[in-house]
């Protein structure tokens, strides 16, 4: 909640509703994870927080001082906070799975390596934020957008039995490329039938 104090309207009511936000998003994880797996669901997220920012960003930079428009942009805001707390711990369920046994732990150190750098940049978009208005909205809106594409080249691990070595990873990779859960079950039904 970096941006809570800066949210139209009093400071400790927004900090508190995003918070409260993180629980339907704890539930609606749950149930999509059961229902789509891993993979959709951490895309879906994505894809709601990316949306729900840039459209935030949009609305607040034309806000004006309508307040109408200004509690808008809150509201899509606090979306955006719902969909990446269900993403964020869909990812910690998700990339532990993506590799191979003997290699897990290198896997997920480098993993968290690379998320800290993030961490530590996420700070300064309050300084971004004083130079140009619009711009940590966009950034954090653009990279949800380029997770989203992205995880389409990862294979869905529900339902999967976790590779072993490295070149089970690999082939599993190639074979499991560019596909979603639902139309590998429509290919399993249609062999079925054959």
């Amino acid at each position: 909640m970096l941006i809570s104090s800066s949210l139209a309207g009093n400071r400790f009511l927004n900090f508190f509703l995003g918070s409260v936000v993180e629980y339907p998003a704890a539930f609606m994880e749950y149930v999509m994870l059961n229902r789509y797996g891993r993979k959709p669901t951490v895309i879906i997220f994505h894809v709601i927080c990316g949306v729900a920012l840039i459209i935030a960003t949009i609305i607040n930079t034309c806000a004006d001082g309508n307040s109408a428009m200004v509690l808008t942009a809150t509201v899509f805001t606090l979306i955006g906070k719902f969909a990446i707390t269900g993403s964020f711990s869909t990812i910690f369920l998700y990339t532990p799975e993506l590799y191979p046994t003997n290699m897990r732990n290198a896997g997920i150190g480098m993993s968290s390596a690379a998320a800290r750098v993030g961490g530590m940049l996420a700070p300064f978009s309050r300084n971004l934020a004083e130079f140009i208005v619009w711009g940590p909205g966009l950034v954090f809106g653009v990279m949800c957008a380029i997770v989203s594409v992205s995880m389409l080249w990862v294979p869905e691990t529900n339902q999967h039995e976790l590779p072993q070595t490295l070149e089970e990873c690999e082939q599993w990779y190639k074979d499991n490329r560019l596909r979603l859960p639902c139309s590998q079950d429509r290919r399993r039904s249609e062999r079925n039938v054959t």
